[in-house]
């Protein structure tokens, strides 16, 4: 039976989730926090809200921390739109375990994006042209427990320093800076149906790929939820032409087919819901990952967009997995020309 603990965490989600589904939707601002920082998530088609095993996994869903089991820093680096060479996003975090109280992680993202042209305000013709660039950070710690052996809590608070412009704007003469909190709020339920993983033989892999690489094989379902970005709007120059942060909701699965210490298979689905839209439900992503000896992963996915078939589109990667580090690469068409996105991650056991 649900404990009473596990009850009254699922009823006040759901509570929060109904009353911003119901607020008017709208056009949202900084929108580079919906950028997914992680090049092994990436490569699986964004999927993250239901399982994520390195510093990232605040970054999805803040109750994934329960997952983790060593002290992880981790940094990534993209250029999210290739054909634009001045916009860079990148993302660094550090997660680590206190005992008998619970999981932290530490992140900043990052966004720098270049500056623009200035327009002569009588003529619009270009009166300057702004050198170097505007940078935009989020600023965040996230803590997880564990409710119990099958469901952990996990909550994040940030600090978000949007630059927008450094020109004068409006009657006011203000730059085009705002500074706000946000909060995210997730639920994991793991290990489930533990019987429904094929082992196959489970035979001890050899003493030199022990000494490389770490992990663990991981059986059952995994079920995810999280609500990211809640928090005031966002006003520059004129408060009265606010706009909302990137409010949404991921909700997602994943399901480890095959595990055992030489191979390992799972199936990750996950769906992207937008509250400030028109089209509430935005984005379907698939994802599947394949592991062998737990030191070299194969990934491949999909990002299917409701609202625009046209901004679908394929994802692929692989990743090292040493003992002390992992690398990870991924390659997808998200824009007019492919990205490339990278991650690496500097890992100690707790």
């Amino acid at each position: 039976m649900i404990n009473k603990k596990t009850f009254n965490a699922v009823i006040m989600f759901m509570l929060i989730f109904s009353f911003f589904k119901t607020s008017s939707a709208q056009r949202a601002t900084a929108r580079f926090l919906l950028w997914n920082p992680s090049a092994t998530s990436m490569a699986k088609g964004g999927v993250g809200v239901s399982f994520y095993e390195n510093a990232t996994s605040a970054y999805f869903n803040p109750a994934n921390l329960t997952e983790l089991e060593q002290f992880e820093i981790i940094g990534t680096y993209v250029k999210p739109m290739p054909f634009f060479d001045n916009i860079v996003h990148s993302y660094v975090a550090g997660s680590f375990k206190i005992q008998n109280i619970g999981y932290f992680s530490i992140s900043g993202n990052l966004f720098w994006k270049a500056k623009q042209i200035i327009l002569n305000e009588e003529s619009y013709l270009m009166k300057k042209i702004n050198r170097g660039y505007f940078f935009s950070w989020q600023a965040k710690i996230s803590y997880a427990f564990d409710l119990n052996e099958w469901l952990s809590l996990g909550i994040g608070l940030g600090y978000l320093h949007y630059y927008l412009s450094d020109s004068r704007t409006g009657t006011e003469g203000k730059e085009a800076i705002s500074n706000v909190f946000m909060i995210d709020i997730g639920i994991l339920a793991k290990h489930l149906f533990k019987g429904a993983t094929i082992k196959l033989n489970d035979n001890e892999l050899p003493d030199y790929i022990r000494k490389i690489t770490s992990g663990r094989n991981r059986t059952g379902v995994n079920i995810g939820l999280s609500l990211n970005n809640l928090g005031p709007a966002i006003s520059m120059a004129d408060e009265s032409q606010s706009d909302p942060l990137p409010l949404r909701l991921l909700a997602g699965s994943t399901y480890w087919l095959l595990s055992n210490n030489y191979i390992n298979f799972a199936l990750s689905a996950e769906a992207e819901m937008h509250f400030y839209e028109d089209d509430f439900f935005q984005v379907f992503r698939t994802g599947g990952e394949f592991t062998l000896l737990r030191f070299l992963s194969f990934r491949n996915g999909y990002v299917f967009a409701l609202n625009n078939k046209r901004n679908s589109f394929y994802t692929w990667g692989m990743g090292l997995n040493f003992k002390f580090l992992s690398i990870n690469i991924s390659r997808y068409n998200y824009t007019l020309k492919p990205s490339w996105h990278y991650g690496s991650t500097f890992k100690w056991e707790f």
